[in-house]
């Protein structure tokens, strides 16, 4: 039913008997210290928000040449659509650098800047939803003041409702889906989202209006439905909008809508659909993680393997039997298995049901663990009987969705999606992320998701690895740190690589077991790191801004960092010969022990001179007349790969060790 709008609510004089001077003065009062009450709580607020926070993120990244192109092109289009129109947001159009926008056969793109996506949105009805903020779709605010004004918008190609017969008017309903915040930014008070039809004099009518404001408000979709019975919409080119109206310095403020449909014939009863939906990405293959070393999976699948599992909701109110199939496909040899063949969900779902369905267990030897990598891509299928509704909406596009999960060279927690940032609001804060590598490894890189924003723009930062946050005596035990700055990629979503090197020259970390790694802050500018929220792995995550290491319980969701152990560069230096020149056949070999080594080493045999290497060539230590059977304690040098070169009698070997 047609939504009241609702009126701005103003306070009252306090009393109509004084005058009009001291009316003005005493309102004048009561809002100075209204101001200052609301300046407190923000700062009382902003002091108990210690450690990391949420960073709102921009709709994309900046669009390219060939994504501009296209949305002028599609701008000059004069499309003019017939009833019904109908758009679930599950089949994105994506632009050159990757990222998704809506539909530019049913939405004029230059007008939209809304982020079409899975993650921002709380149990929508589909897949996919259309989100509203505070950020142009190019990721530059719209402004850099402070007031709250028109931001995203999501405009309709021109409608010919003058070809709707005048008999059936009276039956054309609108009807959509909306939340408010989702997994995004909380609407203030002052904010709104309208619903504005085009009239036949060119004016915008707002026809539904919701509010922003309190915080504890349900963030459920709700359903609106209205009958569009107005003369003045009955022309050859209506059209729709919603319109934001928030903060315009980021994305804040966040609004979310899904399954728009205007169509005659309807009531305002019509608001189920014979459309059974699936609501999100299937989850991994593998547990907490969306991608791991294959060398460690290898070692010991079951350690790893889970089953996936996915949502559907159905929009309909009776009861119908519907059968999935689950097909694991490697992408590269495109060896498929599937797991679930037309299986039957049982009990048979009921009307406006919302159920999680599971995947049989993956025999993983049916694919070739012998290969470099694997990617494997599940996709989850319904059938449950969905057709094509008036020839025109297919209730079947929303009945498959695909994940790909990675067996490679690195971990991952995340699924590749940031919908916020996280930042450490203090300069020399630390932050910290804990994985778990069975098998031992040489990590090699940290790959690193910088959300594209004004704070992220080379900003130093030290990036860091640990064994331990605290060892016996609550010492942190520090493996590697390398000097670096923050760079957002180029593409949607993408991960910049850090070598571990220094001018280029390796400095690799030999990790076993648990280890963390992550990064200190080294200017009061502070760095946001892209976060995922529909997954979760917040027990992971560490940060120290007063030397002590926190979590925040708080702050769910996983951060974009991975660990990855580049094989090619990984054998290159584990397979480095060791080069010693032959010795005279009349001195006996040299024998250093045990390889690799905690710290502590025996050499057997004599040697005049002794010193030991990075792999930069830095003399560390300097050893003279060894004799026998010796040992030498490296514990204060920091893991990793060193060069022992022993001089006896003018003869020269190199020797390389590990030290963990």
């Amino acid at each position: 039913m047609r939504k009241r709008i609702p009126h701005r609510r103003y306070f009252k004089p306090i009393s109509y008997v004084l005058s009009q001077t001291t009316r003005l003065l005493l309102n004048q009062i009561l809002a100075f210290f209204f101001i200052v009450f609301l300046l407190l709580s923000c700062l009382i607020a902003e002091a108990q928000q210690k450690g990391l926070r949420l960073v709102p993120l921009p709709s994309s990244n900046p669009t390219s040449t060939q994504a501009t192109a296209r949305v002028e092109r599609a701008n000059a289009l004069d499309t003019v659509l017939n009833l019904p129109f109908w758009d679930d947001f599950s089949q994105p159009i994506f632009t050159g650098l990757g990222f998704p926008i809506p539909d530019t056969l049913k939405w004029f793109p230059s007008s939209q800047n809304t982020r079409i996506n899975s993650g921002l949105a709380i149990n929508p009805p589909t897949i996919g939803v259309a989100s509203f903020d505070g950020v142009q779709l190019n990721g530059t605010p719209y402004t850099t003041g402070e007031e709250d004004d028109a931001s995203d918008s999501l405009v309709s190609r021109p409608i010919n409702m003058a070809a709707v017969p005048e008999g059936a008017r009276n039956s054309v309903f609108f009807s959509f889906y909306w939340q408010r915040r989702g997994n995004g930014e909380f609407p203030d008070p002052g904010d709104s989202l309208r619903l504005q039809f085009l009239q036949n004099d060119n004016t915008w009518r707002t026809v539904w209006i919701e509010d922003g404001g309190d915080s504890l408000t349900t963030r459920e979709f709700a359903q609106e439905i209205f009958p569009v019975f107005n003369p003045a919409y009955f022309h050859e080119r209506f059209q729709f909008r919603f319109q934001a109206f928030s903060r315009l310095t980021g994305a804040f403020d966040t609004w979310n809508v899904d399954y728009v449909y205007l169509n005659q014939n309807r009531s305002e009863r019509n608001t189920a659909y014979l459309d059974r939906a699936l609501t999100k990405p299937p989850t991994s293959l593998f547990g907490e993680y969306t991608a791991i070393p294959i060398e460690q999976f290898r070692a010991d699948p079951n350690r790893y393997l889970g089953v996936s599992a996915i949502e559907f909701f159905n929009l309909g109110v009776e009861l119908q039997p519907i059968r999935y199939t689950t097909t694991i496909r490697d992408t590269v040899s495109n060896t498929q298995v599937i797991v679930n063949d037309s299986t039957a969900i049982s009990p048979v779902p009921t009307g406006l049901e919302r159920r999680t369905i599971t995947a049989n267990p993956l025999d993983i030897s049916q694919f070739d663990l012998s290969a470099d990598s694997l990617y494997l891509e599940t996709e989850v299928a319904l059938a449950a009987g969905d057709t094509i509704f008036e020839n025109i909406i297919d209730y079947r596009i929303n009945d498959t969705a695909r994940a790909v999960f990675a067996l490679d060279d690195w971990f991952a927690y995340d699924d590749g999606e940031a919908e916020f940032g996280v930042e450490i609001n203090q300069q020399g804060g630390k932050v910290a992320y804990q994985f778990v590598a069975p098998q031992e490894a040489l990590l090699t890189h940290i790959d690193i998701h910088f959300p594209n924003l004004d704070q992220n723009q080379r900003t130093p930062i030290q990036l860091l690895v640990w064994r331990s946050l605290a060892d016996s005596v609550g010492n942190e035990v520090l493996l590697r740190s390398v000097n670096a700055s923050s760079i957002p990629a180029s593409t949607y979503n993408g991960f910049t690589a850090y070598e571990l090197a220094v001018d280029g020259t390796p400095f690799y970390v030999s990790v076993q077991d648990t280890f963390y790694i992550g990064y200190e802050q080294q200017s009061d500018q502070f760095v946001a790191v892209g976060f995922d929220k529909n997954t979760d792995t917040s027990e992971k995550m560490f940060f120290n801004v007063n030397g002590n290491w926190e979590q925040n319980p708080d702050l769910r969701g996983s951060l974009m960092i991975h660990p990855r152990f580049d094989r090619a560069q990984a054998d290159f230096i584990l397979s480095l010969p060791q080069i010693p020149v032959e010795p005279k056949p009349t001195e006996p070999s040299l024998k250093i022990y045990p390889n690799p080594t905690n710290g502590l080493i025996w050499i057997e045999g004599e040697v005049n001179y002794l010193l030991v290497l990075n792999l930069y060539g830095q003399r560390l230590r300097e050893y003279t007349n060894l004799v026998n059977k010796t040992s030498l304690d490296l514990s204060g040098l920091p893991p990793g790969i060193y060069i022992l070169k022993a001089n006896k009698n003018g003869v020269i070997s190199s020797h390389k060790i590990l030290l963990r």
